[in-house]
């Protein structure tokens, strides 16, 4: 059965809004796929996000380029990746991540975290050259 897709790229979603995406995301079913690229989301719209799919054990792939997530939108999306490990793809490109959110993202990604992802875009974010040791 294929999975819906919920594409909401370069709206520039303010935190009310946010608030309702929640909602709807925890009580969807169907959803697969969510792409809310461009959309200044910051790190409390990744903390949001990142709460829903943790409930949402269906989101298969995630995009989040190009949204000011820093260090702790990281964290929080690394606490959803060890919660949900349906998740294949996180595209995270064209952030503030920094060395604190890259070791997070690669605590979530260990041996006892998620196993599922295959692809993690983390281009043009601060990662360095400690952070791609980190990663593998």
């Amino acid at each position: 059965e294929k999975g819906g897709l919920l594409k909401m790229c370069s709206l520039k979603l303010t935190t009310e809004e946010l608030l309702r995406l929640h909602v709807t995301l925890s009580s969807s079913s169907s959803l697969t796929t969510i792409d809310l690229t461009d959309s200044s989301i910051g790190d409390e719209g990744a903390r949001l996000v990142a709460s829903a799919c943790k409930q949402h054990a269906c989101i298969t792939a995630l995009g989040l380029s190009g949204n000011l997530i820093g260090d702790n939108g990281a964290e929080a999306l690394a606490t959803m990746l060890r919660a949900n490990r349906r998740v294949q793809s996180l595209f995270l490109r064209s952030n503030s991540i920094g060395p604190a959110g890259i070791a997070h993202l690669s605590t979530a990604l260990g041996p006892d975290g998620n196993a599922t992802l295959t692809k993690l875009n983390l281009k043009n974010n601060q990662v360095g050259a400690g952070g791609a040791a980190e990663l593998g």
